[in-house]
């Protein structure tokens, strides 16, 4: 797993009748966040440099450093005539930036690139940039195809720290933000909320699994029961379910299918405990419906890569990838469950994107898995970060920055695009939170 601790804030946002956000991890709830002072006027967004790089997979490149977060429009030129457009919300420093391929190749092509936050107008930026040849038209018209659209109680599962948090809640530019009054929730650690008075009803603390997995199931049942009495919001997140909680290890055979899961180990107490916990709550719904718990990219990644009827098969036809049939069985039970999308680098507080393929695997395999164990596909969510880098392999048209880019390719499959309609999460998302609150903005009913 990844989820490593931010230090402060993130959320769970629902939109009612507009829109929604949040959540973090565990500890003791804050009461009576004192409202903070207006935010100073800003200054307009300025670009301080753009260097164009090589073309490269189809797309011009260029790298844009800004003094603000706004949202860039970009324009390439060649001979008086337009010969790619594009725009997108750069956060404060440098983004890579990918501009799709027009009708033809160029060279010596005039990239102006104009930034705007809210009502304030950035000073025009200018550099020269090489365009590749287009991509095949069929292609091309597939992989810019988006249109998805959140369905009604679509959820957002934002974990993070203060600064990105804010630009989510209330962003600089003065757009309207995913705020409490439109859904948003929060789970602990946090030392700020979602920066208004009286917000604990919007608080949801966390149980770390670790620290419960070797407990037997009655003993769990109790544990979060206690920390969903204690939770301002009687919500909570679990965080998260590793490759300790997968199903024996099945027989190395040919095409052998699934070991049945062991209700003794590990993730067969957790499911036992979740199941225990489907019974009425006195806050409303199941205990377990008051529950969210995040799966790692471990478990996740194994289940995009398996194949067979069980997600579990190498190339070679032997089983080579471990099972969650159990604990999938129990989490069908949860009131929302968080797939997260991308990697963690060892050693570092930093994340990087799941590749094309893993893209374009998991979300369909997971959630057969999931269906298949009972689970509510709606109930089901991804959860994306906020990497400078671009993901692996082929990139489709969308990839205009690395944010876009995750949305893209989550959009890029039917099980991916039925999963942004859910709402999608995100994760240590750093300078891109306003580019993330644009995409989650676009999709909302």
């Amino acid at each position: 797993g990844n989820c490593s601790e931010p230090l402060e804030v993130a959320l769970l946002a629902q939109p009612s009748p507009g829109g929604g956000s949040g959540s973090a991890r565990g500890g003791t709830p804050s009461s009576g966040h004192a409202t903070p002072a207006p935010a100073a006027p800003k200054d307009p967004p300025r670009i301080t440099a753009m260097t164009p790089g090589a073309p490269q997979g189809g797309a011009g490149r260029v790298s844009v450093t800004l003094s603000r977060a706004a949202e860039v429009t970009f324009t390439v030129t060649a001979g008086g005539s337009t010969v790619s457009t594009a725009s997108a919300w750069l956060g404060e420093g440098t983004t890579q930036v990918r501009i799709p391929a027009g009708a033809r190749a160029v060279r010596g092509a005039t990239l102006t690139a104009r930034p705007q936050a809210g009502s304030q107008a950035g000073e025009v930026a200018t550099a020269t940039i090489g365009m590749p040849a287009p991509l095949a038209r069929t292609a091309r018209a597939r992989e810019t195809a988006v249109g998805t659209r959140m369905r009604s109680g679509a959820t957002a599962m934002l974990y993070d720290v203060d600064a990105a948090v804010r630009e989510v809640v209330q962003p600089s530019d003065g757009a309207a933000g995913l705020t409490g009054p439109r859904g948003a929730r929060r789970q602990e650690p946090s030392n700020s909320g979602l920066f208004t008075n009286d917000d604990e009803q919007y608080m949801l603390d966390k149980i770390k699994l670790v620290e419960i997995i070797d407990l037997p199931s009655d003993e769990m049942v109790q544990v979060i029961k206690q920390a969903i009495d204690d939770s301002p919001s009687h919500e909570i997140g679990i965080d998260e379910v590793t490759t300790t909680a997968a199903d024996p290890i099945a027989a190395n055979v040919p095409g052998a299918r699934a070991a049945a899961p062991d209700p003794s180990s590990p993730g067969g107490q957790f499911a036992a405990a979740l199941q225990a916990l489907d019974t009425s709550s006195p806050y409303g719904g199941t205990w377990a419906s008051r529950i969210q718990v995040y799966l790692a990219p471990a478990m996740i990644t194994a289940i995009g890569a398996g194949q067979g009827p069980d997600h579990n098969l190498g190339r070679d036809r032997r089983p080579h990838y471990r099972t969650y049939r159990g604990v999938l069985a129990g989490l069908s039970h949860v009131g929302g469950v968080w797939m997260e999308m991308y990697h963690g680098l060892l050693g570092e507080q930093i994340t990087s994107p799941f590749t094309v393929g893993e893209w374009r695997s998991v979300p369909a395999a997971v959630t057969s898995e999931f269906t298949r164990a009972g689970g509510d596909r709606t109930r089901l969510h991804l959860l994306v970060t906020g990497s400078d880098r671009y993901p692996s392999g082929r990139l489709p048209g969308g990839c205009v920055t690395p944010q876009r880019c995750a949305w893209a390719l989550a959009e890029s499959t039917g099980a991916g695009r039925a999963l942004v309609a859910n709402g999608v999460g995100g994760y240590r998302l750093g300078s891109s939170a306003r580019g993330f609150l644009a995409e989650w903005s676009a999709r909302m009913p």
